[in-house]
């Protein structure tokens, strides 16, 4: 269970949310969750992710040396290529915005 708001502790207006682990109540604040462009270049190191966005899914995945994706709405992606992380972020288009300007609105974590 999330929920979403300002915490009592912190008197700023940074979202906060919080969820049920192991029986406790925590509350983690949204600015800490969103993901980083080096955060991402980290993950990539050694994952293929799946994330969400606005409802969408989509996924990457990098066999030999090469970024390719996958989008819920806009099948034609499956055939780009990217050479690097960098275009990568700056080259796939998700919903009419480069990856680099929406990283930080994804569910990635």
């Amino acid at each position: 269970m999330i929920i979403r708001g300002r915490s009592k502790a912190d008197q700023t207006d940074r979202q906060e949310r919080r969820q049920k682990q192991n029986g406790y109540n925590i509350g983690i604040f949204w600015e800490d969750l969103k993901m980083t462009v080096e955060q991402f270049k980290d993950l990539m190191l050694c994952n293929e992710p799946e994330f969400g966005y606005n409802g969408q899914k989509y996924s990457i995945c990098s066999p030999n040396g090469k970024y390719y994706v996958t989008a819920t709405d806009s099948p034609g992606d499956a055939e780009l290529e990217f050479d690097t992380l960098d275009l990568l972020l700056d080259c796939w288009i998700i919903q009419g915005r480069p990856l680099r300007e929406i990283l930080s609105d994804t569910d990635l974590r």
